[in-house]
């Protein structure tokens, strides 16, 4: 269990655009991010629609003490305080100094702007929470000139 001392170790949590895998194993994170923007026309409600949001969830521990099989949970509260799961992933820890990497693709509905929150849990224990700021603007058109 990660609340017995000896791992697995959060090494990184973060939301990114893409994650290029090399040959070797060794990954590059593209473009991480923490606030996303959307823009809107001017016809569109005053109010954030439900949208679709697509980031890459980068989730890495290391093992210490750990050997085996444990589960990690993704959540995601909203700035209105829910939260609900996301998914559960099996991750295999070898111990030492050996890492496991979760790489996964988030497809969320958004229902509000704000401060969403995903959480990261190992079994039952959240080891860390990564912000995630939605920004709705409606961008209008300006008024026309008359020419001189």
């Amino acid at each position: 269990m990660p609340s017995e001392p000896g791992g697995p170790y959060l090494s990184m949590a973060l939301l990114c655009e893409k994650v290029l895998r090399e040959q070797d194993g060794v990954i590059s994170v593209i473009r991480i991010v923490d606030r996303i923007a959307i823009e809107a026309g001017s016809d569109a409600p005053e109010r954030m629609p439900a949208l679709p949001v697509q980031t890459t969830a980068v989730v890495g521990f290391k093992s210490g003490l750990a050997n085996g099989q444990y589960n990690c949970k993704l959540t995601v509260e909203s700035p209105n305080g829910t939260e609900k799961d996301l998914a559960i992933f099996p991750m295999l820890f070898e111990g030492n100094d050996r890492g496991s990497n979760l790489i996964v693709t988030l497809n969320l509905q958004i229902e509000e702007q704000g401060l969403h929150w995903i959480g990261v849990y190992m079994e039952s224990e959240l080891m860390t929470r990564v912000p995630l700021r939605i920004i709705y603007r409606r961008i209008g058109l300006l008024p026309s000139q008359p020419n001189p």
